[in-house]
């Protein structure tokens, strides 16, 4: 079975270059951004917020009633610890099965930003 792969927020087309090598250019491959991109070969783009009814009818269209097997999306937040974080953090577990905090290393130690990863989008 070929791939489905919906590669939201794909501006500059790196992670989607990255889809179209692991599943071997067989798959089909949807872009979303608000930015236009280079054309990529085998992707397909669709230039629009994905928050807006005409952009998400263009993605539809594209799949040809085909179900996405990845969703990828850009969920990587930046954020300042402080008192409103745990609220914060509650609220996005609220929407995703996982949310954890991570620090690069290339932060410094007395720095008081970080950065929230959230993985599995909850679908209501």
């Amino acid at each position: 079975r070929r791939s489905v792969v919906i590669d939201l927020g794909c501006h500059a087309g790196g992670w989607s270059q990255i889809i179209l090598e692991r599943i071997n250019r067989e798959g089909f491959v949807v872009g979303v951004d608000k930015v236009l991109i280079e054309p990529l070969e085998n992707h397909h783009f669709v230039q629009g917020d994905i928050q807006h009814a005409a952009t998400i009818r263009k993605v539809e269209e594209l799949l040809g009633g085909r179900q996405a097997n990845l969703v990828l999306a850009d969920l990587v937040t930046k954020v300042f610890d402080g008192a409103s974080l745990e609220n914060f953090k509650v609220q996005l577990a609220q929407h995703f099965a996982k949310v954890r905090p991570a620090k690069p290393k290339a932060c410094r130690k007395e720095s008081v930003e970080l950065y929230l990863v959230c993985q599995g989008f909850a679908s209501e």
